[in-house]
């Protein structure tokens, strides 16, 4: 406010007191040392019981040392001290005094973390003991048997390089080795699995007895009879899995399991098939087919194989060709002789009926 006299001033408060600093996080305590693995021993007199362990003796995972604790916040500056009593001054304005608040104070240092504990401890041991009657050791290793599947080859009995739906087909080239430690037992049983095969009442092998580090090949398995189903929808090639398995006391052999492919598929295919997706009343067209022989071995009366196709016309289709059925002539019906790798290319001229209504449909 502006007097005759001068200005008005409040007098400077004083300045506020600083903040306190934060206090500062506590340390992470440090983990536990890991624990020493347990010793198992397993001892029998029938070592195929041995299947029904798995055993593991690690020793135990170390402890993972705590958090340290976060710094304390930071104090705040105090306020600033009142303003003094006004002051005039002959510039006729009144002033008024300031204040400073105090600084704030500094936040705390985070705790450290603790450390993990040691991973120095040792693994249990694992003993399998086999003894006799008289309780005497015959055999004893720290791993049990182990059956892996090394090999099988899947042979179509056709022998035309193609696994053709209904063919019958044997298990051949059977390599199995005793990865473990000690003697298998016989009595384990190898079996195939596919949803493709139809297998008779026997899919079963009985293994012998192998020693450790031994393998057993085995030519061919006669006793295994099975062929490939023959589904109607096996129209286009398509692939399926097949896969081994070696079971002892019902329990499988992890290893035994190898899973092979196949594609089953015709040896005589439609390559390629062509024809008018449009035509009018009265019009000519043409319909041409080709067929090819993908197998390693030839087909046809000439190779003592009955191979012959058929095409079945609409009755609106009128035929331009001279080999087709005088008795039904929509019906075309020609014996193939086909070698290795060969193709045959039909093709069959027509025109349709002129009593066809537009837009009418015909099929082929």
């Amino acid at each position: 406010m502006k007097t005759p006299e001068g200005k008005l001033f409040h007098g400077n408060g004083g300045k506020g007191g600083d903040g306190g600093d934060g206090g500062n996080g506590g340390n992470g305590n440090d983990g536990g040392s890991s624990g020493k693995g347990s010793d198992i021993i397993l001892e029998t007199k029938d070592s195929k019981l041995f299947m029904l362990f798995e055993c593991d003796s690690s020793s135990g995972k170390p402890g993972v040392g705590g958090k340290g604790g976060k710094g304390g916040l930071n104090g705040v500056g105090g306020l600033g001290g009142l303003n003094g009593p006004n002051k005039r001054f002959q510039d006729n304005f009144i002033h008024q005094g300031r204040s400073k608040q105090g600084n704030n104070g500094n936040i705390g240092l985070n705790g450290k973390d603790g450390k993990s504990g040691n991973e120095n401890q040792s693994n249990g041991i694992i003993n399998y003991i086999l003894i006799d009657e008289n309780e005497k050791i015959i055999e004893q290793s720290n791993e049990k048997y182990n059956l892996k599947m090394i090999n099988f080859d899947i042979i179509g009995l056709t022998d035309n390089d193609i696994y053709e739906p209904g063919e019958s087909i044997s298990f051949q080239n059977i390599k199995i080795k005793n990865t473990g430690g000690l003697t298998l037992p016989e009595g384990s049983i190898l079996t195939f699995e596919s949803s493709i095969l139809l297998f008779d009442s026997n899919n079963e092998f009985l293994l012998p007895s192998l020693k450790p580090n031994e393998e057993i090949f085995i030519k061919e398995i006669s006793s295994i009879f099975c062929k490939i189903i023959d589904k109607k929808d096996l129209e286009k090639p398509k692939q399926f899995e097949i896969k081994s398995s070696i079971k002892l006391l019902n329990r499988s052999f992890k290893d035994s399991i190898l899973i092979k492919n196949i594609k089953v598929e015709y040896p005589i295919i439609i390559s390629e098939l062509n024809s008018p997706k449009e035509i009018g009343k009265g019009e000519k067209g043409l319909i041409s087919i080709k067929f090819s022989n993908i197998s390693s071995i030839s087909y046809g009366n000439e190779n003592n194989s009955d191979l012959k196709f058929k095409i079945i016309l609409d009755e609106g289709i009128i035929s331009e060709e001279d080999d087709q059925d005088l008795n039904n002539p929509q019906i075309f019906e020609q014996n193939l002789n086909l070698s290795k790798n060969e193709n045959f290319k039909k093709e069959i001229e027509f025109k349709l009926d002129e009593s066809l209504e537009f837009f009418e449909i015909v099929q082929w």
